[in-house]
């Protein structure tokens, strides 16, 4: 019985010793440096300051790469009518478009290139590219801007005449004859104002009066400047 424990005893220290052994072979291995694979190469050296040794070392140079930037085309167009297709190939942001097609769609339009430099988050270059670009529609242009120089002599003379018969409104107060000498109003508009008033009460600002189907957005643009609630 004796020399069995014994026996015991020393197998099971061969087989320790055994698996020692393997377990040094096989691990020992992993921890050695492979000058081979840079990944395994001393982290020291591949954090290095020196950009040539980091890109010497670096098995993947090609995770940085640049992005090809849209080009930024140059044509004619109207702020007022151009489509968001066009505005982006100009160079304006998505947030730029969004805010213009906000802009439109209050009824607000722009008179003159100077009101699409407010356009928000412009930069000066993009302003330097586009405003030469801007052709402003006549129809969205303000009654006091000034005659394009070719403009003749006739044209000059009915302007001055419109001028001279636009007056400022009270459309509350003014009476039917009044609001009907004004060359923007027509009769089926001041006859709609008072029916209005006589059933509703006072115009309080522009909203209401968009609400009657005898006004447009232009109309009531074009009217702005001489309208007082």
């Amino acid at each position: 019985m004796k020399n069995r424990n014994i026996y015991l005893y020393i197998a099971g220290a061969c087989f320790f010793a055994m698996c020692g052994s393997l377990w040094q072979a096989y691990f020992g291995s992993h921890d050695s440096v492979d000058s081979s694979f840079p990944d395994s190469v001393n982290p020291n050296i591949r954090n290095s300051a020196n950009p040539s040794i980091r890109n010497s070392v670096d098995p993947r140079p090609e995770r940085y790469y640049a992005v090809a930037k849209a080009s930024v085309e140059s044509f004619p167009f109207d702020p007022n009518e151009a489509d968001s297709t066009q505005l982006l190939r100009l160079g304006l942001t998505p947030a730029q478009v969004r805010s213009i097609y906000r802009h439109r769609a209050k009824g607000y339009v722009y008179s003159t290139p100077e009101d699409f430099a407010r356009t928000p988050f412009m930069t000066k270059g993009q302003w330097t590219h586009l405003k030469p670009l801007i052709k402003i529609g006549d129809q969205y242009r303000l009654l006091n801007a000034n005659v394009n120089d070719n403009d003749n002599e006739n044209a000059n003379s009915r302007k001055d005449t419109l001028h001279s018969s636009l007056f400022i409104l009270h459309l509350n107060d003014d009476g039917f004859k009044t609001l009907l000498r004004h060359p923007f109003l027509s009769y089926d508009q001041v006859k709609a104002v008072k029916n209005f008033q006589r059933k509703y009460g006072r115009i309080r600002n522009m909203t209401e009066l968009l609400i009657l189907p005898e006004f447009t957005v232009e109309d009531t643009l074009r009217l702005s400047p001489y309208l007082q609630f």
